[in-house]
């Protein structure tokens, strides 16, 4: 059974991305940073599809269906074994609006996918190699690259740049082909991080790219160690304890040992160093981009700049290349002033090369000395992009180009500071409101007050730990009994509205707590390991459990799901509506694979509805004993009739 059911009036789009994280950087960073404001548009659901499951970082999974070509290994194979792969999996999915791929990465087996599928085919450019390639060690191998771009960008239905100085470059290919649509420009979303309202007292300065001897030439990260050294060497009197973050080494301790030995060679005296090696961790990665006082990036080129665009929504001081696209895209704003440009050219004498450490060095020495005016100007630069940088409208046009129909023009989809997720201002706590009322026969009904849109956003804040989030229950019921216990004019009336609100009052609160239990629990990291439920999946399953709480099931409506949980291990049972199952391609399978079925089979396709209904099953226990709902960590097995 496929595990994404069908949803034909939603935007569908497919990326195809060789791994959905941050570890390896560049496309995979991009990813990370689109994907959160993706999910707060309404009817617009996202689709990664990876080599398997290998490639997949469970802290983004929530945000989007993955769908992995097998079980094993880390590289897509053939475009066309793999599209063939591709579709027979998305054939249930229902329409595909679009399939985007990242240049010459996975741009051959989206524009594969694509075509088979009837989907616009979308491109995203986000390496210049004919800019650089006499830099590279191997230049015959970038010049190839740069021909595959050539033919594959005029493929494509819309193709968009990473900035400006990657959207020049896709502009020069589209010189040599009168088929290849005008690009467009995208940016990456702005981060929800507030940054740090004063400077760090001791300087801690930041290189980060990948550190390895064959892209040294292009990142010049040997450039950055030995101008951070040599402008320690020179701080003035009272500025101390300055440290080095380098982060984006391979796993390499001569590599790491070397880049030590040039900073403290420069610095003449031992500095504290962190080397550090990417992570997929993005709140690890961004902790130590807002931890730091300085980012340098001296590269000769660079295409845009992700990690200098992150220290940028960390409020933090920078020193770029001025062939860089971050750098373009900051000068484009007229806000040149508020960011240190440096122009870097890979020279091959001695005396060349120690001009240009000089320079670097003098830049990040004055930065350093003047703490405070670095963080006035990055603190201007931010509220500068934040106004005018038009990041939302970018993201808006590229959505609609891959077939959404964008209802509103507005930068709703901007983030703010991090007391805001990327759909919703988020205050300390944000506030689901429900209801218990009364339906037209006067029998107690449960509704809840908040839209699944907001909900969606506090499982966003709870997820990643940006905020948290609480329900409230309110009761017209109890309002109502109140106030006829208080003016109705019959008194054996006002009696017995007063006893029933004495009652129910401990009932109401009871709820409450149940389900604050049962928000948690569905935004656990464990709720379920493998089907990566997404945001908008939690927040419905929600909304359900409020409604199917207030519907009575009578016996022979119900049957029994029992559920081998480990972690720890585990058994139990849950009861839902036979409804609910009879109407799922699964059901009659069931019953083939040895009285049994795994999860992939039973919860891919409705995961809201079995979230829904394992919260109700302890509903009864925890109004009775303040039992809250554990998560449903990873299940082994379901096994599903009547007992």
């Amino acid at each position: 059974m496929h595990p994404l059911k069908r949803v034909d009036s939603m935007t569908t789009i497919v990326f195809v991305v060789s791994h959905l994280g941050a570890v390896h950087g560049g496309v995979n960073v991009f990813n990370a940073e689109m994907l959160p404001v993706l999910a707060t548009y309404d009817d617009l659901r996202t689709i990664c599809l990876v080599p398997s499951t290998q490639c997949v970082d469970k802290s983004l999974s929530h945000l989007t269906r993955v769908l992995p070509l097998r079980s094993t290994g880390d590289k897509f194979l053939l475009p066309v074994d793999d599209a063939l792969q591709a579709v027979t999996l998305l054939k249930d999915v229902g329409r595909i609006d679009a399939v985007v791929g990242h240049d010459v990465v996975t741009g051959d087996l989206a524009i594969e996918i694509a075509d088979k599928l009837g989907a616009k085919k979308i491109l995203i450019h986000h390496m210049a190699y004919g800019r650089y390639i006499a830099l590279m060690r191997d230049p015959e191998a970038a010049r190839a690259k740069e021909k595959h771009q050539q033919r594959l960008f005029p493929k494509a239905d819309r193709c968009f740049a990473v900035g400006p100085l990657l959207l020049d470059s896709l502009k020069d290919i589209r010189r040599l082909s009168q088929e290849m649509p005008e690009p467009k420009l995208l940016l990456p979303p702005l981060l929800s991080i507030e940054p740090s309202s004063t400077p760090r007292s001791a300087p801690r300065i930041l290189y980060s790219g990948r550190i390895e001897a064959s892209n040294d030439a292009v990142k010049q990260g040997t450039l950055a160690a030995r101008a951070i050294g040599r402008a320690l060497r020179h701080l003035a009197e009272d500025v101390h304890d300055a440290s080095v973050d380098i982060y984006g080494f391979d796993p390499d301790p001569a590599l790491i040992d070397e880049f030590r030995e040039l900073l403290e060679r420069e610095a003449g005296y031992r500095i504290p160093v962190k080397c550090l090696q990417f992570t997929d961790s993005r709140a690890e990665m961004l902790n130590v981009v807002k931890d730091a006082s300085l980012f340098v990036m001296p590269s000769v080129h660079e295409g845009f700049g992700l990690v200098a665009w992150e220290a940028m929504c960390c409020g933090v001081p920078l020193v770029v290349s001025k062939n860089s696209g971050f750098y373009r895209f900051v000068q484009s704003l007229g806000q040149a002033a508020f960011v240190d440009g440096v122009s870097v050219q890979h020279h091959n004498t001695d005396d060349a090369v120690n001009q240009q450490i000089d320079e670097l060095a003098n830049r990040i020495r004055s930065r350093i000395e003047y703490p405070l005016d670095a963080h006035q100007r990055a603190e201007k630069l931010l509220t500068a992009v934040r106004a005018q940088g038009g990041v939302s409208e970018t993201l808006d046009d590229f959505v609609v180009e891959c077939g959404y129909p964008l209802k509103t023009s507005s930068s709703q989809h901007e983030a703010k500071p991090s007391s805001s997720s990327n759909l919703d201002p988020l205050i300390v706590d944000l506030t689901i409101e429900v209801d218990v009322g009364l339906d037209e026969q006067d029998q107690v009904a449960y509704r809840c007050i908040t839209g699944v849109r907001r909900i969606r956003s506090a499982f966003y804040a709870l997820c990643n730990g940006i905020s948290g989030a609480s329900v409230n229950v309110k009761s017209s019921y109890l309002d109502r009994l109140l106030e006829m216990a208080s003016s109705d004019p019959d008194a054996d009336l006002r009696a017995d509205a007063a006893l029933r609100f004495r009652a129910d009052q401990p009932k109401i609160k009871k709820l409450e707590e149940f389900l604050n239990g049962a928000l948690l629990s569905l935004a656990a990291p464990d709720f379920a390991d493998l089907p990566f439920p997404t945001d908008h999946d939690r927040a419905l399953a929600f909304v359900q459990l409020i409604d199917i709480l207030g519907r009575p099931t009578s016996e022979e409506e119900k049957t029994y799901i029992d559920a081998v949980r480990f972690e720890p291990y585990k058994t139990f049972s849950v009861r839902i509506p036979t409804k609910l199952l009879e109407s799922k391609d699964f059901y009659e399978p069931l019953f083939t694979i040895n009285d049994g079925a795994t999860l992939g089979d039973l919860w891919f396709d409705c995961c809201s509805d079995i979230a829904a209904a394992y919260l109700r099953a302890f509903y009864a226990k925890s109004i009775e004993d303040g039992t809250q709902p554990p998560p449903l960590g990873h299940l082994l097995e379901w096994r599903i009739g009547s007992h």
